[in-house]
């Protein structure tokens, strides 16, 4: 068995780790309306990176680093991950039209 691959930087990391939280409540709920937002935390020392779907909130924390804080970071970073996370659950979405396809092919066989 392959072990898991790591992907690098904290912030690959970061955003595999929102795209992950965001999958598993678009499972519990079924909704793909998610909004994006990036902001500072913890007396402004972190950036939180969160994504808001059916109600609920995942979020990923990131260190502000060398570049700093200002506006056009937080819509690099709004935009970045907004295209994971809809990549993910376009992806989500594909999957699993593919497996009812292929259940409904096995179901087929037995009628």
């Amino acid at each position: 068995m392959e072990a898991k691959r790591k992907i690098g930087t904290a912030y690959q990391e970061a955003l595999l780790g929102l795209s992950n939280q965001v999958s598993r409540i678009r499972r519990e709920s079924s909704t793909d309306e998610v909004t994006v937002d990036a902001y500072l935390i913890q007396d402004d020392r972190f950036i939180c990176i969160e994504a808001s779907i059916a109600g609920r909130e995942a979020w990923v924390p990131l260190e502000i680093g060398v570049e700093g804080w200002n506006e056009a970071r937080r819509a690099r970073l709004i935009h970045e991950a907004s295209t994971v996370v809809r990549k993910r659950l376009d992806l989500e979405k594909f999957t699993a039209a593919y497996v009812q396809a292929q259940v409904g092919k096995v179901i087929d066989a037995y009628r």
